[in-house]
């Protein structure tokens, strides 16, 4: 119930539900100033393969929509991308 968590005013039986109360608002912690830049190894490379845009070309041709496209996921075009054999 609601005097599990409210406690009466001073000279109160009762907790007033009606009466003002008075709300302490607190600062939030600093942020560093700096953000610091992602390190090279998470970047992702744009993907470029022959593979990658043909499949592209194709889903859009279709009108599909993928969930890698629409998560934009950054590892698209290694999926995408196939292999030495030409097979995505």
């Amino acid at each position: 119930s609601l005097l599990d968590f409210a406690t009466p005013v001073d000279g109160q039986d009762e907790y007033d539900s009606t009466a003002p109360v008075a709300v302490k608002r607190r600062k939030a912690a600093s942020r560093p100033a700096k953000i610091l830049p992602k390190p090279s190894w998470l970047k992702a490379q744009p993907a470029t393969s022959d593979n990658y845009r043909a499949l592209r070309s194709t889903v859009r041709d279709l009108g599909l929509a993928t969930v890698c496209e629409e998560a934009k996921c950054p590892n698209i075009g290694e999926c995408w991308g196939g292999g030495d054999d030409s097979v995505a």
